[in-house]
């Protein structure tokens, strides 16, 4: 373990004690005494103890994950920089596990803390660190098509659809809604594409739960050569269709990319999409693991290079701990979403023993902190769906052999539903019950997926307030 090298540098120069550097026969650099307040230094205190403590000791004395720096290695080490520079050092590299996490002014707070610990004089101005601007990130929700959405196509994909659909289709089909009826969406031959077609049930399933299923049923027509449309020309004619059932156009035309499609959820009455398949609008972000989110601590709000977007996929590398949450508070609701690992290679798709972590938080409360008071979901292959209080409490039963029963193997689709109602929260996985969660002590709150060092992926998310 490398306790006095690289990783005691930085220790020096954020959380080290600055002992009395007369007393230790250095004297400290000019600039020092004077240029912070008591008041920036009780500010300072406060910051260190929840973003720096936990490796060098309430008292800044280190131990054994971090070396204590005494006054004269400290001085002789900034003797020949400025003040500046020394903020500008521990702004930029600290806190170690989440650098660049807190804000300037707040770096400054934490060496006003150093330099009284030090035993500097404080003044009668602050150290100032500067203004920092943070990047605001978009509230909100992208509802599903059923609630007034974003949108799954566009005006004019449509109308090259409706051209498509009559040259192509029409001589068999109608897509009129006026001879729509609840008989068509049970019958062997619906008489209309129109209306409600897309919410169409046969044999107690729901035919076309999203934008996927309908192109796919598509796909074996015209009768006279399923070939001679494009997969382009029968997305339009997918459009067309979509606005014959009273879906609202977008900006967005609908591509015939399959994973694309399989975002778009059809025929879910009353669910809000929390992923609009796109970008990550309408998601926040908490990531630094035991940091409290900016500007109250370390924690990020944005995702770096954590997370990005492909074919209406959210792909986490979650390398760091964090987890991301949508605004909108519930208590009563059904939460959905598809999550997948990324099989480690050379991993046994059979073997049952992966522990790759992640997992969905539900009632999160405030402050956002890595972790919060909330229920987690635990999202981990071997053991997902599984409820853990934390900083709370509740009666946990927990089915694995159900879960095992219905496991798919790693790095393939398992679909989760959480369902909260009356102070019970049930947890299904591909369809099983596997847990029950009640006797609870939480309020309403937030949802949100944790970023937990495995690298997963999730589709489809979505809810509906119950």
């Amino acid at each position: 373990m490398r306790k006095y090298q690289s990783f005691g540098v930085l220790v020096a120069l954020f959380c080290g004690v600055l002992l009395q550097a007369g007393a230790q026969g250095q004297s400290a650099p000019a600039g020092w005494s004077g240029s912070f307040t008591d008041a920036q230094a009780k500010r300072g205190d406060a910051l260190y103890a929840g973003n720096c403590g936990m490796c060098h000791g309430p008292a800044m004395a280190g131990g054994d994950r971090a070396p204590a720096v005494a006054g004269p290695a400290f001085v002789a080490r900034w003797q020949s920089k400025s003040l500046a520079d020394l903020l500008e050092y521990v702004h930029v590299q600290m806190p170690l596990h989440s650098p660049g996490g807190l804000s300037r002014q707040q770096s400054a707070d934490i060496v006003a803390a150093m330099l009284k610990k030090g035993g500097m004089t404080a003044g009668t101005a602050e150290l100032s660190g500067g203004p920092t601007p943070r990047p605001v990130v978009d509230a909100g929700l992208r509802p599903t098509a059923h609630a007034g959405a974003d949108g799954y196509y566009t005006k004019a994909q449509a109308l090259r659809g409706k051209s498509a659909f009559n040259r192509n289709c029409a001589f068999c089909h109608t897509v009129d809604p006026t001879v729509w009826s609840a008989e068509n969406n049970s019958t062997i031959m619906p008489r209309t594409f129109g209306g409600r077609f897309i919410e169409r049930v046969y044999h107690g399933h729901v035919l076309y739960p999203t934008v996927y299923h309908l192109f796919s049923k598509l796909e074996s027509m015209p009768a006279f050569d399923t070939k001679s449309v494009s997969a382009q020309m029968r997305a339009d004619i997918v459009a067309y269709i979509l606005e014959a059932n009273s879906l609202p156009a977008g900006n967005t035309e609908l591509t015939p990319d399959p994973a694309q499609m399989k975002s778009l959820i059809l025929g879910e009455k009353g669910y809000e999409s929390l992923f609009n398949g796109r970008d990550l609008s309408g998601i926040r972000f908490v990531v630094g693991p035991n940091c409290t989110l900016a500007p109250d601590g370390c924690g990020k709000p944005t995702p770096g290079n954590l997370i990005r977007v492909e074919h209406g996929e959210l792909h986490c590398e979650c390398n760091i701990h964090g987890y991301l949450y949508w605004d909108k508070p519930y208590k009563d609701f059904t939460f959905r979403f598809e999550q997948k690992f990324v099989r480690p290679a050379g991993w046994d798709p059979e073997d049952k023993l992966y522990f790759g972590g992640t997992g969905a938080l539900i009632f999160i409360q405030q402050p956002h902190r890595v972790f919060p008071r909330s229920v987690e979901i635990e999202g981990r292959y071997f053991d997902l769906g599984e409820p853990f209080a934390i900083q709370g409490k509740g009666k946990v039963v927990y089915d694995h052999e159900a879960r095992m029963r219905v496991a798919t193997k790693v790095g393939e689709w398992d679909f989760v539903e959480i369902a909260s109602k009356g102070g019970v929260v049930k947890t299904y996985v591909n369809g099983a019950l596997v847990s029950t969660f009640s006797e609870h002590d939480y309020p309403a709150g937030q949802i949100g997926m944790q970023l937990e060092g495995a690298p997963v992926v999730w589709r489809n998310l979505r809810v509906k307030a119950e």
